[in-house]
Protein backbone atom coordinates (compact mmCIF):
# COMPACT_ATOMS: atom_id res chain seq x y z
CA UNK A 1 0.00 0.00 0.00
CA UNK A 2 1.60 3.19 -1.27
CA UNK A 3 0.92 6.84 -0.43
CA UNK A 4 3.03 9.38 -2.12
CA UNK A 5 3.48 12.33 -0.94
CA UNK A 6 2.85 13.39 2.86
CA UNK A 7 0.22 15.99 3.86
CA UNK A 8 0.57 18.26 6.36
CA UNK A 9 -1.59 17.82 9.42
CA UNK A 10 -3.91 21.16 10.13
CA UNK A 11 -3.95 21.38 14.05
CA UNK A 12 -7.89 22.58 13.75
CA UNK A 13 -9.79 20.35 10.72
CA UNK A 14 -12.68 22.51 12.23
CA UNK A 15 -11.64 24.88 10.07
CA UNK A 16 -10.74 23.64 6.90
CA UNK A 17 -12.49 23.93 3.55
CA UNK A 18 -13.56 22.15 0.19
CA UNK A 19 -12.17 18.87 1.80
CA UNK A 20 -12.98 15.21 1.86
CA UNK A 21 -14.33 13.63 5.73
CA UNK A 22 -14.42 9.85 5.43
CA UNK A 23 -16.50 8.02 8.40
CA UNK A 24 -15.49 4.28 9.13
CA UNK A 25 -12.14 3.43 8.81
CA UNK A 26 -12.49 -0.62 7.69
CA UNK A 27 -11.24 -2.44 4.72
CA UNK A 28 -13.49 -0.20 2.41
CA UNK A 29 -12.94 3.14 4.19
CA UNK A 30 -8.64 2.48 3.76
CA UNK A 31 -9.02 1.80 -0.05
CA UNK A 32 -11.30 4.62 -0.77
CA UNK A 33 -8.99 7.16 1.88
CA UNK A 34 -5.94 5.98 -0.33
CA UNK A 35 -7.95 6.38 -3.46
CA UNK A 36 -8.67 9.69 -2.15
CA UNK A 37 -4.76 10.52 -1.19
CA UNK A 38 -3.69 9.59 -4.43
CA UNK A 39 -6.04 11.94 -6.26
CA UNK A 40 -4.02 15.02 -3.71
CA UNK A 41 -7.19 16.10 -2.15
CA UNK A 42 -6.96 16.85 1.70
CA UNK A 43 -9.03 14.43 3.72
CA UNK A 44 -10.10 14.09 7.57
CA UNK A 45 -11.24 10.30 9.19
CA UNK A 46 -13.40 9.53 11.73
CA UNK A 47 -13.42 6.04 13.24
CA UNK A 48 -14.13 4.50 16.60
CA UNK A 49 -12.09 1.18 15.72
CA UNK A 50 -8.46 0.04 17.49
CA UNK A 51 -5.39 1.30 16.48
CA UNK A 52 -4.53 -0.39 13.03
CA UNK A 53 -1.26 -0.34 11.12
CA UNK A 54 -3.19 2.07 8.41
CA UNK A 55 -4.13 4.73 11.11
CA UNK A 56 -0.52 4.68 12.25
CA UNK A 57 0.33 4.90 8.42
CA UNK A 58 -2.29 8.12 8.07
CA UNK A 59 -0.35 9.66 11.60
CA UNK A 60 3.00 9.57 9.75
CA UNK A 61 1.62 11.33 6.76
CA UNK A 62 0.14 14.01 8.52
CA UNK A 63 -3.72 12.67 7.88
CA UNK A 64 -5.64 13.47 10.69
CA UNK A 65 -7.84 10.80 12.18
CA UNK A 66 -10.39 11.45 14.74
CA UNK A 67 -11.23 8.80 17.27
CA UNK A 68 -15.07 8.71 18.00
CA UNK A 69 -18.36 7.60 17.16
CA UNK A 70 -19.01 9.62 13.49
CA UNK A 71 -22.96 9.66 14.49
CA UNK A 72 -21.95 12.31 17.15
CA UNK A 73 -22.63 15.97 16.01
CA UNK A 74 -19.30 17.62 17.77
CA UNK A 75 -16.97 15.01 16.14
CA UNK A 76 -19.09 15.95 12.57
CA UNK A 77 -18.24 19.68 13.34
CA UNK A 78 -14.69 18.96 14.61
CA UNK A 79 -13.66 17.24 11.34
CA UNK A 80 -14.68 20.46 9.69
CA UNK A 81 -17.74 18.87 7.84
CA UNK A 82 -19.83 22.39 7.80
CA UNK A 83 -17.31 23.54 4.88
CA UNK A 84 -16.52 20.23 3.60
CA UNK A 85 -16.49 19.27 0.27
CA UNK A 86 -18.09 15.93 0.10
CA UNK A 87 -18.63 13.54 3.53
CA UNK A 88 -18.28 9.85 2.53
CA UNK A 89 -19.93 7.02 5.42
CA UNK A 90 -18.45 3.90 4.59
CA UNK A 91 -19.44 2.05 7.71
CA UNK A 92 -20.94 -1.37 7.63
CA UNK A 93 -23.82 -1.32 9.71
CA UNK A 94 -26.90 0.55 7.80
CA UNK A 95 -28.41 2.60 10.25
CA UNK A 96 -25.12 3.81 11.90
CA UNK A 97 -24.74 5.03 8.33
CA UNK A 98 -28.03 6.87 7.77
CA UNK A 99 -27.51 8.60 10.90
CA UNK A 100 -24.43 9.96 10.05
CA UNK A 101 -25.32 10.56 6.43
CA UNK A 102 -28.52 12.21 7.96
CA UNK A 103 -25.93 14.45 10.67
CA UNK A 104 -23.60 15.59 8.39
CA UNK A 105 -26.60 16.71 5.73
CA UNK A 106 -27.73 19.12 8.56
CA UNK A 107 -24.57 20.37 9.02
CA UNK A 108 -23.68 20.34 5.63
CA UNK A 109 -26.38 21.45 2.96
CA UNK A 110 -24.50 22.21 0.05
CA UNK A 111 -21.52 19.32 0.12
CA UNK A 112 -21.67 15.90 -1.05
CA UNK A 113 -22.90 13.27 0.91
CA UNK A 114 -21.98 9.65 0.00
CA UNK A 115 -23.11 6.65 1.87
CA UNK A 116 -22.57 3.35 1.76
CA UNK A 117 -26.21 1.32 2.15
CA UNK A 118 -26.51 -2.32 1.61
CA UNK A 119 -30.26 -1.84 1.21
CA UNK A 120 -31.45 -0.65 -2.37
CA UNK A 121 -34.76 0.51 -2.00
CA UNK A 122 -33.79 2.64 0.61
CA UNK A 123 -30.66 4.56 -1.50
CA UNK A 124 -33.71 4.83 -4.33
CA UNK A 125 -35.64 7.10 -1.33
CA UNK A 126 -32.37 8.63 -0.43
CA UNK A 127 -31.82 10.03 -3.82
CA UNK A 128 -35.50 10.81 -4.78
CA UNK A 129 -35.94 12.87 -1.35
CA UNK A 130 -34.71 16.66 -1.35
CA UNK A 131 -31.39 15.83 1.42
CA UNK A 132 -29.53 14.87 -1.67
CA UNK A 133 -27.65 12.23 -0.58
CA UNK A 134 -26.03 9.27 -2.16
CA UNK A 135 -26.42 6.08 -1.26
CA UNK A 136 -24.37 3.40 -2.90
CA UNK A 137 -23.84 -0.72 -1.94
CA UNK A 138 -20.63 -2.17 -2.09
CA UNK A 139 -22.30 -5.52 -2.61
CA UNK A 140 -24.56 -3.85 -5.57
CA UNK A 141 -21.36 -2.69 -7.38
CA UNK A 142 -18.96 -6.07 -6.87
CA UNK A 143 -21.59 -8.26 -6.97
CA UNK A 144 -22.00 -8.13 -10.84
CA UNK A 145 -18.16 -8.70 -11.16
CA UNK A 146 -18.91 -12.12 -9.55
CA UNK A 147 -21.39 -13.07 -11.75
CA UNK A 148 -19.90 -11.87 -14.89
CA UNK A 149 -16.75 -13.58 -13.31
CA UNK A 150 -18.12 -17.29 -13.14
CA UNK A 151 -19.94 -17.19 -16.29
CA UNK A 152 -16.82 -15.83 -18.29
CA UNK A 153 -13.80 -17.85 -17.28
CA UNK A 154 -11.38 -14.79 -19.42
CA UNK A 155 -12.53 -12.35 -17.50
CA UNK A 156 -9.65 -10.64 -15.09
CA UNK A 157 -10.96 -7.81 -14.15
CA UNK A 158 -14.00 -5.26 -14.82
CA UNK A 159 -14.27 -1.47 -14.41
CA UNK A 160 -17.08 1.02 -15.21
CA UNK A 161 -16.59 4.42 -16.64
CA UNK A 162 -19.70 6.64 -17.67
CA UNK A 163 -22.33 3.90 -16.84
CA UNK A 164 -20.54 1.22 -19.02
CA UNK A 165 -18.89 -1.88 -17.95
CA UNK A 166 -15.74 -3.10 -19.43
CA UNK A 167 -14.33 -6.56 -18.95
CA UNK A 168 -10.88 -7.24 -19.06
CA UNK A 169 -9.41 -10.67 -19.86
CA UNK A 170 -7.15 -12.59 -21.29
CA UNK A 171 -7.05 -14.38 -24.50
CA UNK A 172 -4.94 -16.73 -26.48
CA UNK A 173 -4.26 -16.38 -29.82
CA UNK A 174 -5.05 -19.68 -31.83
CA UNK A 175 -2.38 -21.31 -33.79
CA UNK A 176 -4.82 -21.07 -37.03
CA UNK A 177 -5.56 -18.35 -39.23
CA UNK A 178 -5.73 -15.65 -36.40
CA UNK A 179 -1.97 -15.47 -35.97
CA UNK A 180 -1.63 -13.61 -39.60
CA UNK A 181 -4.15 -10.56 -38.00
CA UNK A 182 -2.87 -6.82 -36.88
CA UNK A 183 -3.93 -5.81 -33.74
CA UNK A 184 -6.24 -3.74 -35.44
CA UNK A 185 -8.18 -6.16 -37.09
CA UNK A 186 -9.11 -7.28 -33.04
CA UNK A 187 -9.85 -3.51 -32.08
CA UNK A 188 -12.50 -3.98 -35.43
CA UNK A 189 -14.45 -6.68 -33.35
CA UNK A 190 -13.85 -4.66 -30.48
CA UNK A 191 -11.30 -5.39 -28.28
CA UNK A 192 -8.65 -3.40 -27.50
CA UNK A 193 -5.61 -4.72 -26.69
CA UNK A 194 -3.48 -3.78 -23.45
CA UNK A 195 -0.72 -6.51 -23.60
CA UNK A 196 0.65 -8.94 -25.56
CA UNK A 197 3.02 -11.25 -23.54
CA UNK A 198 4.84 -14.22 -25.09
CA UNK A 199 7.57 -16.34 -23.18
CA UNK A 200 10.50 -14.19 -24.38
CA UNK A 201 8.76 -10.79 -23.32
CA UNK A 202 5.88 -7.86 -22.78
CA UNK A 203 5.09 -5.61 -25.35
CA UNK A 204 2.33 -3.35 -22.93
CA UNK A 205 0.07 -0.93 -25.54
CA UNK A 206 1.47 -2.32 -28.69
CA UNK A 207 0.50 -0.50 -32.31
CA UNK A 208 -2.35 -1.31 -34.31
CA UNK A 209 -0.22 -2.61 -37.11
CA UNK A 210 1.19 -5.27 -34.44
CA UNK A 211 0.75 -8.87 -35.05
CA UNK A 212 0.75 -11.00 -32.05
CA UNK A 213 2.56 -14.70 -32.88
CA UNK A 214 0.44 -17.91 -32.68
CA UNK A 215 -0.15 -18.64 -28.53
CA UNK A 216 0.56 -14.93 -27.49
CA UNK A 217 -1.42 -14.10 -24.36
CA UNK A 218 -3.29 -10.47 -25.27
CA UNK A 219 -4.93 -8.58 -22.17
CA UNK A 220 -7.38 -7.09 -23.58
CA UNK A 221 -10.15 -4.76 -22.63
CA UNK A 222 -13.87 -5.44 -24.52
CA UNK A 223 -17.86 -5.68 -23.43
CA UNK A 224 -18.27 -8.41 -21.38
CA UNK A 225 -20.33 -10.43 -23.58
CA UNK A 226 -17.67 -10.44 -26.46
CA UNK A 227 -15.02 -11.21 -24.21
CA UNK A 228 -16.93 -14.02 -23.57
CA UNK A 229 -17.82 -14.99 -27.03
CA UNK A 230 -13.97 -14.21 -28.26
CA UNK A 231 -12.58 -16.25 -25.64
CA UNK A 232 -14.38 -18.97 -26.87
CA UNK A 233 -14.08 -18.57 -30.16
CA UNK A 234 -11.11 -16.79 -30.80
CA UNK A 235 -11.65 -17.49 -34.68
CA UNK A 236 -14.05 -15.82 -34.74
CA UNK A 237 -11.87 -12.83 -35.51
CA UNK A 238 -10.62 -14.19 -39.00
CA UNK A 239 -13.99 -14.66 -40.03
CA UNK A 240 -15.19 -11.24 -38.51
CA UNK A 241 -12.39 -9.75 -40.50
CA UNK A 242 -13.70 -11.87 -43.98
CA UNK A 243 -17.28 -10.89 -44.09
CA UNK A 244 -16.48 -7.09 -44.79
CA UNK A 245 -18.65 -5.86 -41.51
CA UNK A 246 -16.35 -6.92 -38.72
CA UNK A 247 -19.26 -5.11 -36.28
CA UNK A 248 -22.15 -6.24 -37.88
CA UNK A 249 -20.93 -10.23 -38.41
CA UNK A 250 -20.62 -10.13 -34.43
CA UNK A 251 -23.60 -8.79 -33.47
CA UNK A 252 -25.24 -11.67 -35.58
CA UNK A 253 -23.05 -14.18 -34.21
CA UNK A 254 -23.75 -13.26 -30.74
CA UNK A 255 -27.24 -12.95 -31.17
CA UNK A 256 -27.03 -16.47 -32.67
CA UNK A 257 -25.57 -18.20 -29.89
CA UNK A 258 -26.57 -15.93 -27.16
CA UNK A 259 -27.48 -18.94 -24.67
CA UNK A 260 -31.34 -18.94 -24.15
CA UNK A 261 -33.13 -19.04 -20.73
CA UNK A 262 -33.22 -22.54 -19.33
CA UNK A 263 -36.79 -23.23 -18.22
CA UNK A 264 -37.56 -25.77 -15.72
CA UNK A 265 -41.35 -27.27 -14.70
CA UNK A 266 -42.90 -25.01 -12.09
CA UNK A 267 -45.88 -25.26 -9.45
CA UNK A 268 -47.46 -28.53 -8.35
CA UNK A 269 -46.16 -30.66 -11.60
CA UNK A 270 -42.36 -29.64 -10.45
CA UNK A 271 -43.17 -30.43 -7.06
CA UNK A 272 -45.32 -34.16 -7.31
CA UNK A 273 -42.52 -35.04 -10.16
CA UNK A 274 -39.50 -33.81 -7.68
CA UNK A 275 -41.83 -35.97 -5.07
CA UNK A 276 -42.06 -39.05 -6.78
CA UNK A 277 -38.62 -39.13 -8.59
CA UNK A 278 -36.96 -38.28 -4.47
CA UNK A 279 -39.44 -40.69 -1.92
CA UNK A 280 -38.82 -43.81 -0.59
CA UNK A 281 -38.76 -46.17 -3.51
CA UNK A 282 -41.32 -48.76 -1.32
CA UNK A 283 -44.05 -45.65 -1.25
CA UNK A 284 -43.99 -45.83 -5.23
CA UNK A 285 -44.09 -49.66 -4.78
CA UNK A 286 -47.15 -49.38 -2.22
CA UNK A 287 -48.92 -46.60 -4.42
CA UNK A 288 -48.28 -48.26 -7.63
CA UNK A 289 -49.69 -51.83 -5.83
CA UNK A 290 -52.59 -49.69 -4.61
CA UNK A 291 -53.63 -48.25 -8.08
CA UNK A 292 -53.00 -51.69 -10.03
CA UNK A 293 -55.28 -53.02 -6.97
CA UNK A 294 -57.81 -50.60 -7.57
CA UNK A 295 -58.13 -50.62 -11.65
CA UNK A 296 -58.13 -54.49 -11.59
CA UNK A 297 -60.92 -54.84 -9.30
CA UNK A 298 -63.04 -52.11 -10.77
CA UNK A 299 -62.47 -54.15 -14.33
CA UNK A 300 -63.85 -57.54 -11.89
CA UNK A 301 -66.93 -55.76 -10.58
CA UNK A 302 -67.94 -53.79 -13.42
CA UNK A 303 -67.82 -57.59 -15.46
CA UNK A 304 -68.79 -60.30 -13.14
CA UNK A 305 -71.05 -58.55 -9.97
CA UNK A 306 -72.04 -56.70 -12.79
CA UNK A 307 -71.90 -53.37 -12.09
CA UNK A 308 -72.30 -49.87 -13.56
CA UNK A 309 -69.04 -48.49 -13.92
CA UNK A 310 -69.97 -45.46 -11.42
CA UNK A 311 -70.89 -48.02 -8.99
CA UNK A 312 -68.35 -50.34 -9.45
CA UNK A 313 -65.61 -47.75 -8.62
CA UNK A 314 -67.47 -46.55 -6.04
CA UNK A 315 -67.54 -49.74 -4.89
CA UNK A 316 -63.83 -50.57 -5.15
CA UNK A 317 -63.22 -47.39 -3.47
CA UNK A 318 -65.29 -48.52 -0.72
CA UNK A 319 -63.89 -51.82 -0.18
CA UNK A 320 -59.88 -50.89 -0.12
CA UNK A 321 -60.92 -48.20 2.51
CA UNK A 322 -62.97 -50.74 4.30
CA UNK A 323 -65.94 -47.90 4.59
CA UNK A 324 -69.16 -48.26 3.66
CA UNK A 325 -70.66 -51.72 2.52
CA UNK A 326 -73.97 -50.45 3.22
CA UNK A 327 -76.05 -49.86 0.21
CA UNK A 328 -73.68 -52.05 -2.09
CA UNK A 329 -72.42 -55.19 -0.51
CA UNK A 330 -71.40 -58.83 -1.81
CA UNK A 331 -74.21 -60.63 0.30
CA UNK A 332 -75.60 -62.35 -2.72
CA UNK A 333 -72.93 -62.91 -4.93
CA UNK A 334 -71.46 -65.56 -6.27
CA UNK A 335 -68.36 -67.56 -3.98
CA UNK A 336 -65.72 -66.88 -5.82
CA UNK A 337 -66.65 -63.08 -5.75
CA UNK A 338 -67.21 -62.87 -1.79
CA UNK A 339 -63.35 -64.52 -1.70
CA UNK A 340 -61.70 -62.06 -4.17
CA UNK A 341 -63.97 -59.27 -2.14
CA UNK A 342 -62.42 -60.28 1.48
CA UNK A 343 -59.14 -60.18 -0.61
CA UNK A 344 -59.02 -56.79 -1.48
CA UNK A 345 -59.85 -55.75 1.89
CA UNK A 346 -57.52 -56.86 3.51
CA UNK A 347 -54.93 -56.29 0.67
CA UNK A 348 -56.24 -52.92 0.82
CA UNK A 349 -56.22 -52.30 4.58
CA UNK A 350 -52.64 -53.66 4.74
CA UNK A 351 -51.45 -51.10 1.57
CA UNK A 352 -52.96 -47.94 3.41
CA UNK A 353 -51.67 -48.31 6.70
CA UNK A 354 -48.68 -48.78 4.44
CA UNK A 355 -48.81 -46.03 2.44
CA UNK A 356 -49.95 -43.50 5.58
CA UNK A 357 -46.76 -44.23 7.46
CA UNK A 358 -44.89 -43.68 4.37
CA UNK A 359 -46.18 -40.34 3.35
CA UNK A 360 -45.45 -39.61 7.25
CA UNK A 361 -41.52 -40.35 7.12
CA UNK A 362 -41.50 -38.80 3.99
CA UNK A 363 -42.80 -35.50 5.56
CA UNK A 364 -40.39 -35.84 8.37
CA UNK A 365 -37.73 -36.65 5.39
CA UNK A 366 -38.59 -33.71 3.43
CA UNK A 367 -38.80 -31.49 6.35
CA UNK A 368 -34.78 -32.85 7.77
CA UNK A 369 -33.81 -32.29 3.81
CA UNK A 370 -34.81 -28.83 4.34
CA UNK A 371 -32.61 -28.51 7.13
CA UNK A 372 -29.23 -30.02 6.13
CA UNK A 373 -29.83 -29.90 2.46
CA UNK A 374 -30.90 -32.52 0.37
CA UNK A 375 -29.12 -34.35 -2.47
CA UNK A 376 -29.32 -32.61 -6.32
CA UNK A 377 -29.09 -35.94 -8.07
CA UNK A 378 -30.70 -33.52 -11.28
CA UNK A 379 -28.12 -30.90 -11.42
CA UNK A 380 -25.83 -30.36 -13.89
CA UNK A 381 -23.78 -27.41 -15.56
CA UNK A 382 -25.28 -25.62 -12.96
CA UNK A 383 -23.40 -22.78 -10.46
CA UNK A 384 -22.59 -23.14 -6.99
CA UNK A 385 -22.98 -20.03 -5.00
CA UNK A 386 -21.52 -20.13 -1.61
CA UNK A 387 -22.62 -18.13 0.88
CA UNK A 388 -26.23 -16.27 0.57
CA UNK A 389 -25.34 -13.15 2.39
CA UNK A 390 -25.19 -9.38 0.80
CA UNK A 391 -22.87 -10.22 -1.96
CA UNK A 392 -23.77 -13.95 -2.76
CA UNK A 393 -27.43 -13.09 -2.46
CA UNK A 394 -26.69 -10.54 -5.46
CA UNK A 395 -24.73 -12.99 -7.39
CA UNK A 396 -27.50 -15.73 -6.84
CA UNK A 397 -30.34 -13.26 -7.83
CA UNK A 398 -27.73 -12.07 -11.23
CA UNK A 399 -27.84 -15.51 -12.42
CA UNK A 400 -30.88 -16.59 -11.58
CA UNK A 401 -32.15 -13.85 -13.40
CA UNK A 402 -30.27 -14.84 -16.57
CA UNK A 403 -31.69 -17.64 -16.86
CA UNK A 404 -28.60 -19.67 -14.89
CA UNK A 405 -29.30 -23.13 -13.04
CA UNK A 406 -27.77 -22.17 -9.19
CA UNK A 407 -27.51 -24.18 -6.24
CA UNK A 408 -26.79 -21.74 -3.01
CA UNK A 409 -25.31 -23.52 0.03
CA UNK A 410 -25.17 -22.02 3.42
CA UNK A 411 -23.92 -22.73 6.71
CA UNK A 412 -27.13 -21.93 8.63
CA UNK A 413 -30.59 -22.64 8.04
CA UNK A 414 -31.85 -19.05 9.25
CA UNK A 415 -29.14 -16.68 7.58
CA UNK A 416 -30.97 -13.83 6.51
CA UNK A 417 -31.87 -14.33 2.71
CA UNK A 418 -32.39 -18.09 3.11
CA UNK A 419 -36.23 -18.03 2.82
CA UNK A 420 -35.53 -15.37 -0.10
CA UNK A 421 -33.14 -17.98 -1.99
CA UNK A 422 -36.00 -20.30 -1.61
CA UNK A 423 -38.86 -18.28 -2.70
CA UNK A 424 -37.35 -17.87 -6.26
CA UNK A 425 -37.06 -21.85 -6.60
CA UNK A 426 -33.30 -22.21 -5.67
CA UNK A 427 -32.29 -25.31 -3.93
CA UNK A 428 -30.14 -24.94 -1.09
CA UNK A 429 -27.54 -26.43 0.54
CA UNK A 430 -27.34 -26.11 4.45
CA UNK A 431 -23.52 -26.99 5.50
CA UNK A 432 -20.32 -26.27 5.66
CA UNK A 433 -17.98 -25.41 2.69
CA UNK A 434 -15.00 -26.83 4.74
CA UNK A 435 -16.82 -30.26 3.95
CA UNK A 436 -16.09 -32.08 0.97
CA UNK A 437 -19.69 -33.40 1.86
CA UNK A 438 -21.62 -30.25 1.54
CA UNK A 439 -19.63 -29.53 -2.31
CA UNK A 440 -20.56 -33.00 -3.25
CA UNK A 441 -24.49 -32.70 -1.99
CA UNK A 442 -24.18 -29.31 -4.24
CA UNK A 443 -22.87 -31.63 -7.35
CA UNK A 444 -20.28 -29.78 -7.40
CA UNK A 445 -18.44 -31.85 -10.05
CA UNK A 446 -21.04 -31.45 -12.73
CA UNK A 447 -21.18 -27.56 -11.95
CA UNK A 448 -19.88 -24.79 -14.84
CA UNK A 449 -18.30 -22.77 -11.84
CA UNK A 450 -17.73 -22.51 -7.87
CA UNK A 451 -18.16 -18.86 -6.60
CA UNK A 452 -17.02 -18.11 -2.90
CA UNK A 453 -19.12 -15.67 -1.34
CA UNK A 454 -18.75 -15.74 1.86
CA UNK A 455 -17.54 -12.97 4.51
CA UNK A 456 -14.12 -15.10 5.10
CA UNK A 457 -11.53 -14.94 3.18
CA UNK A 458 -9.87 -18.29 4.74
CA UNK A 459 -12.85 -19.63 4.63
CA UNK A 460 -13.22 -18.87 0.26
CA UNK A 461 -9.86 -20.01 -0.48
CA UNK A 462 -10.39 -22.99 1.55
CA UNK A 463 -13.23 -23.95 -0.50
CA UNK A 464 -12.19 -23.19 -3.29
CA UNK A 465 -9.80 -25.37 -3.23
CA UNK A 466 -11.64 -27.76 -1.85
CA UNK A 467 -13.86 -27.97 -4.74
CA UNK A 468 -10.72 -27.77 -6.92
CA UNK A 469 -9.87 -31.13 -4.59
CA UNK A 470 -13.31 -32.95 -6.04
CA UNK A 471 -12.90 -31.85 -9.94
CA UNK A 472 -9.51 -30.19 -10.74
CA UNK A 473 -10.43 -27.71 -13.57
CA UNK A 474 -13.54 -26.69 -12.25
CA UNK A 475 -13.91 -22.70 -12.69
CA UNK A 476 -13.77 -20.85 -8.89
CA UNK A 477 -14.61 -17.38 -8.25
CA UNK A 478 -13.23 -16.46 -5.12
CA UNK A 479 -14.21 -13.34 -2.83
CA UNK A 480 -11.54 -11.81 -1.01
CA UNK A 481 -11.36 -8.17 0.76
CA UNK A 482 -7.48 -7.94 1.27
CA UNK A 483 -5.70 -6.49 -1.80
CA UNK A 484 -2.83 -8.11 -1.41
CA UNK A 485 -4.28 -11.73 -0.12
CA UNK A 486 -6.22 -11.56 -3.74
CA UNK A 487 -2.96 -11.12 -5.55
CA UNK A 488 -1.63 -14.43 -3.34
CA UNK A 489 -4.56 -16.34 -4.34
CA UNK A 490 -4.14 -15.63 -8.14
CA UNK A 491 -0.28 -15.96 -8.30
CA UNK A 492 0.20 -18.48 -6.03
CA UNK A 493 -2.70 -20.75 -6.04
CA UNK A 494 -3.55 -20.64 -9.53
CA UNK A 495 -7.04 -19.06 -8.79
CA UNK A 496 -7.48 -16.22 -11.46
CA UNK A 497 -10.96 -14.71 -10.56
CA UNK A 498 -10.35 -13.95 -6.87
CA UNK A 499 -11.08 -10.21 -6.57
CA UNK A 500 -10.62 -7.87 -3.52
CA UNK A 501 -14.54 -6.62 -2.84
CA UNK A 502 -12.19 -3.49 -0.82
CA UNK A 503 -10.41 -2.77 -4.50
CA UNK A 504 -13.43 -2.89 -6.73
CA UNK A 505 -15.67 -0.66 -4.44
CA UNK A 506 -13.21 2.43 -3.57
CA UNK A 507 -12.70 3.30 -6.86
CA UNK A 508 -16.50 4.15 -7.07
CA UNK A 509 -16.73 5.75 -3.57
CA UNK A 510 -13.64 8.10 -4.80
CA UNK A 511 -15.53 8.71 -8.07
CA UNK A 512 -18.17 9.65 -5.89
CA UNK A 513 -16.11 12.02 -3.59
CA UNK A 514 -13.73 14.03 -5.73
CA UNK A 515 -16.65 13.94 -8.88
CA UNK A 516 -17.43 11.91 -11.84
CA UNK A 517 -16.18 14.42 -14.12
CA UNK A 518 -13.17 15.00 -12.56
CA UNK A 519 -9.71 13.14 -13.97
CA UNK A 520 -8.89 10.48 -11.62
CA UNK A 521 -6.86 7.25 -11.70
CA UNK A 522 -8.86 3.87 -11.66
CA UNK A 523 -7.36 0.82 -10.25
CA UNK A 524 -8.61 -2.16 -11.69
CA UNK A 525 -7.21 -5.34 -10.27
CA UNK A 526 -6.20 -8.47 -13.20
CA UNK A 527 -4.41 -11.73 -13.40
CA UNK A 528 -1.42 -11.45 -16.11
CA UNK A 529 1.94 -12.11 -16.22
CA UNK A 530 3.69 -9.47 -14.67
CA UNK A 531 1.01 -7.42 -13.24
CA UNK A 532 -1.41 -7.78 -10.94
CA UNK A 533 -3.64 -4.38 -11.46
CA UNK A 534 -4.00 -1.61 -13.75
CA UNK A 535 -3.90 2.41 -13.02
CA UNK A 536 -6.29 3.67 -15.41
CA UNK A 537 -6.25 7.71 -16.32
CA UNK A 538 -9.85 8.98 -16.52
CA UNK A 539 -10.18 12.66 -18.33
CA UNK A 540 -13.96 13.51 -19.06
CA UNK A 541 -13.15 16.22 -22.19
CA UNK A 542 -15.65 18.71 -23.47
CA UNK A 543 -17.30 17.96 -26.74
CA UNK A 544 -15.59 21.41 -28.40
CA UNK A 545 -12.11 19.99 -27.56
CA UNK A 546 -13.26 16.14 -28.95
CA UNK A 547 -10.39 15.26 -31.63
CA UNK A 548 -7.88 18.27 -30.54
CA UNK A 549 -4.69 17.54 -29.52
Amino acid sequence: MLLDDPLAAAEDTSAWHDHVVLCGLGRIGESVTEAILRAGTRIVVIDNGPSTPFKRLLARHGVPVIDGDSTRYELLQLAGVRNARVVIVTISHDMSSLKTALAARELNLSGRVVMRLFNQRMAEHLRSLPVGIEALSLSAMVAPVFAMAARNPWLRGAFTLGGTTWAIGNIVVPFAGVATLTLEHWRLVGMVTLACTTPEKTVWFPPVDYVPAAGANLLVAAHPSRLRALGRHPEWVTSATNSGNPEQWLETQLALTMPRRRQRPRGILRRLVRLWRHTNPFLRAAVSLMLTLFLISVIVFRQFYPLALSNAVYFTAALITTVGLGDINLLHAATPLKFYGVFVMLTGAVLMAVIYALIAEAVVSERIAALVGAPLDDQHEHYVVAGVGTVGFRVVTMLHEAGEHVVAIEESEHARFVSQVRALGIPIVIGDTLFEDTLRRAQIARARAFICATSSDLANIEAALNARAIRPDIHVVVRVFDHELAVQARRSLNIPAAFSTASLGAPVFASAAIGHEAPRIIGVPVDHPGVDSLSILYIQIDAELAGQT
